[in-house]
């Protein structure tokens, strides 16, 4: 999308992608499930005015029996139960030093000789935030 508002397609080595000119249509919007269970697209301000949850809400990303990823409810009786693991085991979310993101083994020597950082390297959660992960590691454990 350009700043006129017409929608088309770039290549992503596109000159105005790179610099800014060309954006995406979506850009300060999010996917959420409203009060009916259907996926809508929603601006970020609206998900947080009327506390609608996004489309991962209280789901979790897991390798099922045949290796492929899926999303389940994290209440799932076989994530529960160990049957799924989630694709986070041992791993961290990590940036190098050009900003990549990636996830990486906790053993991985990168990790250990500081080469990359976590994700959140630096940044603080509130005590709110705390307390609601908190309680969703409680769900999961138990």
């Amino acid at each position: 999308m350009d700043k006129d508002g017409n929608c088309f397609r770039c290549k992503a080595n596109d000159p105005k992608w790179l610099n800014g000119e060309y954006f995406t249509s979506t850009t300060g919007k999010v996917v959420v499930v409203n009060e009916n269970g259907e996926k809508i697209l929603v601006l970020k301000e609206d998900k947080i005015k009327y506390n609608l949850h996004g489309i991962t809400y209280h789901k979790t990303l897991v390798f099922d029996k045949n290796n492929n990823k899926i999303f389940i409810d994290i209440d799932d009786p076989k994530f529960l139960s160990g049957e799924y693991i989630s694709i986070f085991k041992n791993k961290l979310p990590v940036k190098d030093k050009n900003g990549k993101c990636f996830l990486i083994d906790k053993n991985d020597e990168r990790y250990i000789r500081g080469e990359v950082k976590p994700v959140f390297y630096g940044h603080h959660h509130t005590k709110e935030t705390k307390q609601k992960l908190h309680e969703t590691y409680l769900k999961i454990k138990h």
